[in-house]
């Protein structure tokens, strides 16, 4: 029997205009076919990468940075931690979101939801920390 295998590995080519282009390969059957792949376009979908910091006091207050993809300027975000609403969301490119983390009674662990204006909506479960006393650094 045949081992098959298939690999995809893009790599950017210009990250000021959104532009992807990258090497699939097939590997079947001991011969390796390439067709290369490319193009300039700006992601269409919403996505969420990562939040940092992941924990802080509950005091709130503290500077969040939101990564992602497809964030748009025609449209806002609002953005809970638990059941409390950030304070200050602002789009800082396409891909980063900063906001505040609001305060909590209890600390412990709280889901993220971000929602955008236009539509998409996400939860990370218990993305996200707070901790009692000052912010651990």
């Amino acid at each position: 029997m045949a081992n098959l295998s298939s690999t995809i590995r893009f790599l950017p080519r210009c990250s000021s205009s959104r532009r992807t282009s990258g090497l699939r390969s097939l590997r079947t059957w001991g011969v390796l076919l390439g067709l290369s792949v490319g193009g300039c376009s700006e992601p269409t979908e919403m996505a969420i990468f990562d939040i940092q910091p992941r924990s802080g006091p509950v005091v709130g207050e503290t500077p969040i940075k939101i990564t992602g993809q497809a964030f748009r300027n025609d449209s806002g975000y609002t953005v809970y931690f638990g059941t409390q609403r950030g304070d200050a969301v602002t789009i800082q490119e396409s891909d980063t979101l900063l906001l505040k983390a609001p305060s909590q009674k209890e600390a412990g662990r709280v889901d993220v939801v971000v929602l955008a204006d236009h539509g998409p909506a996400f939860r990370i479960k218990q993305a996200y920390e707070y901790v009692a006393g000052p912010s651990p650094q």
